[in-house]
């Protein structure tokens, strides 16, 4: 099974598989496979509009995605996981959370560089994708937010 965003990463599918897909539960896993048919198709970005989302909605989640992948890169587990909403606490606890981030990236403490955000909006979630890059190393991390600015969804991809 792929997932929903390409090749592996942090994403539902059944634990297990190819080592690197975290169960977030089937509700979870479609409303990623949705989103990930309409980034597929291109879906319009915040510099054409961002579908409902106001700029400092927009501003204010891309921040609060690069204090997610900081706090990750730093080690802060807890701290990450109690930005996601319940399903998302559910399928992707701190545990496993460190696990999949051990995989996709050099770990825990190394220098991480972030990229500019870019955001869009698939079924009324906001998609925001930051490049990140160690010094020997980069991924692109994707993380979904709802209206409330909880954490929905989080990829990380090669």
């Amino acid at each position: 099974m792929q997932s929903r965003f390409g090749k592996a990463g942090v994403s539902g599918g059944r634990s297990g598989e190819a080592g690197r897909r975290v169960n977030m539960g089937r509700g979870a896993r479609r409303a990623w496979a949705a989103a990930a048919v309409a980034l597929g198709l291109g879906l319009c970005t915040v510099g054409c509009g961002s579908a409902g989302y106001s700029p400092s909605t927009v501003q204010a989640d891309e921040a609060a995605a690069g204090r997610l992948f900081t706090d990750m890169a730093a080690g802060r587990w807890n701290t990450v996981e109690a930005a996601f909403d319940a399903k998302m606490q559910s399928g992707l606890p701190a545990a496993r959370l460190q696990a999949a981030w051990v995989r996709a990236a050099p770990g825990t403490g190394a220098a991480l560089t972030q990229g500019r955000p870019t955001a869009q909006s698939a079924r009324g979630d906001l998609v925001v994708d930051i490049p990140l890059q160690w010094p020997n190393k980069s991924i692109v991390g994707r993380v979904a937010f709802d209206p409330a600015g909880r954490v929905v969804g989080l990829l990380l991809l090669p």
